[in-house]
């Protein structure tokens, strides 16, 4: 069943997420170099592929990293690499990079862990772009968002995560600004650019 995860996550999950991800690949500068931590299927790196200098995604799923390799190799892309690591031993190489990524990610942490990795970020002075969820405006947005959460297994740490406060209260709590906001096409879904520690 493995094999099917991924086929399933780059049949839906990135057709949903691909306005949001081409809204992420306009922040990034030409020739820039792009850390995309919880990368899943490669998708984020693949289409930033043509306007990136390098870029490097990581997950902890095996399964979606072997997906990301194959679909690089396939599309014959040299530029972008994709490890199974988990995100505490990337930590010395975040200052390799301009940029770090990290789409639907933060929320499937333990709230305390997530500060510990903005923080983590914000004195290696590189620019975090996130994109993640808060509070549905809609209805129907609202319960898409508890159902994915329920499926997908990281439904304890997004309650908990949507109930401190997100993004906002753990980069507070982190000493990390958050330099810019803006809504994306899915309801509930943030893009925030966060930089450099609070003074």
């Amino acid at each position: 069943m493995s094999h099917l995860y991924p086929w399933f996550k780059h049949k839906f999950s990135d057709r949903v997420l691909a306005s949001v991800r081409e809204q992420i690949i306009q922040i990034f500068d030409e020739n820039s170099t792009v850390l995309d931590m919880g990368c899943g299927t490669g998708d984020l790196l693949i289409r930033a592929a043509p306007k990136i200098k390098s870029g490097l995604g990581i997950d902890l799923n095996k399964s979606l990293v072997n997906f990301a390799n194959q679909t690089k190799e396939k599309k014959k892309i040299s530029n972008i690499n994709f490890l199974h690591q988990d995100i505490h031993q990337a930590n010395d190489i975040f200052a390799h990079f301009n940029n770090l990524t990290c789409t639907l990610f933060l929320h499937s942490l333990p709230f305390e862990e997530g500060i510990y990795f903005l923080s983590t970020v914000a004195q290696s002075g590189i620019r975090l772009i996130v994109c993640d969820y808060e509070r549905p405006n809609r209805l129907v947005g609202k319960l898409s968002v508890e159902l994915d959460e329920l499926i997908s297994g990281h439904y304890k740490h997004f309650y908990i995560y949507r109930n401190k406060g997100g993004l906002k209260s753990m980069a507070k709590a982190a000493n990390i600004k958050i330099i810019h906001k803006e809504k994306t096409s899915i309801d509930g879904l943030y893009l925030t650019v966060l930089e450099g520690i609070c003074e």
